[in-house]
């Protein structure tokens, strides 16, 4: 259809350190959509764009967003507060790298894929 669903972005540095973030609409959670939206992204950061370790940030008491990124292999390290409109707000960060990526049978891989990537200086 052409509703808006929702939006996920992949920042990477030039050492090959990734930030995944995303949102997804109330109306379309439950559906797997956002899972599996990581997962693309996670395939398209390691297997083409030579990433070596992705990270995103979840809020504490966010489970359904922590679970989108377990279920892709992500793992979680101590929650740690941070500032976010002007309060404290514990958040786990999560993490996944290369080998994690690798070893799992189970990872998101498209249907099909065609990845043309352009230089940014031409």
């Amino acid at each position: 259809t052409d509703c808006f669903v929702g939006a996920i972005s992949l920042r990477l540095d030039a050492g090959g350190t990734g930030t995944v973030g995303y949102w997804i609409g109330v109306a379309y959670w439950s559906g797997g959509r956002c899972t599996e939206a990581v997962g693309l992204v996670d395939h398209l950061a390691f297997a083409h764009l030579g990433a070596g370790l992705l990270s995103a940030c979840v809020f504490e008491g966010n489970d359904a967003s922590r679970r989108v990124l377990e279920r892709n292999g992500w793992t979680c390290a101590v929650p740690s507060p941070v500032r976010a409109c002007a309060e404290e707000r514990p958040q786990w960060p999560m993490t996944l790298d290369r080998a994690d990526w690798e070893a799992r049978a189970d990872r998101v891989r498209p249907a099909e894929e065609r990845v043309c990537l352009a230089d940014s200086a031409s």
